[in-house]
């Protein structure tokens, strides 16, 4: 009787020393990094979304170099990540906030962006299509486009390339040129009254 009396002793203690390192594996694993299981998944969602864009960007440019068009110049410019849903919401540095100011770029760009407007140009380095470049490329395209008309090609460069800012919206890029790429490489000439408004003028004059 103390045999089977030790025995069942063992196994209920082997039960409890059980559902004890489950719980602690548990705690263990929700406190990973700050990360959950699902975050985890989520993460690497987000991180596989940004390389598939990061790819496309690539290829966008490698047409480009190709053939030098101004068709495949405006295609790489104008292409953004989210692009196929404009009310998606985009996490580019995958911290599970989405629609933040984040530093994105390479080089003399590296400036904050909206995550939910990150060109292929803040992204991939490609020739002379930098933000600068792409505005020129735009705005020629934009002028054959409209027979000279410089106003109108203003116009239609802004409605292409945007800053992701809105009213009652989380991102808001700074309001010094240097810091603001918006202003920094001639997309508007000053900010406008309200968020995300901007004194746009006659930028491809």
């Amino acid at each position: 009787m103390a045999k089977k009396g030790m025995a069942l002793e063992m196994v209920v203690m082997m039960i409890i020393l059980l559902v004890v390192a489950a719980v602690i594996i548990q705690i263990f694993l929700a406190n990973l990094g700050g990360e959950s299981i699902d975050l985890i998944a989520n993460k690497g969602k987000c991180e596989g979304s940004r390389q598939e864009f990061i790819s496309r960007c690539n290829s966008l440019c490698d047409s480009y170099k190709n053939s030098r068009a101004g068709d495949k110049a405006v295609d790489f410019c104008g292409t953004y990540l989210g692009q196929e849903d404009r009310n998606v919401q985009v996490d580019w540095n995958c911290d599970k906030k989405a629609n933040e100011a984040v530093e994105v770029g390479f080089g003399s760009f590296k400036l904050p962006v909206c995550e939910n407007m990150v060109y292929c140009f803040m992204a991939v380095s490609c020739q002379n299509l930098g933000a600068a470049g792409c505005r020129e490329a735009l705005c020629q395209s934009n002028t054959e486009l409209y027979r000279g008309d410089t106003g109108k090609a203003s116009e239609a460069v802004a409605e292409s390339v945007q800053t992701g800012e809105k009213e009652n919206f989380g991102c808001r890029l700074p309001d010094e040129e240097v810091k603001n790429w918006y202003l920094r490489y001639g997309f508007a000439s000053g900010r406008g009254s309200g968020k995300g408004e901007y004194s746009r003028g006659n930028i491809c004059s």
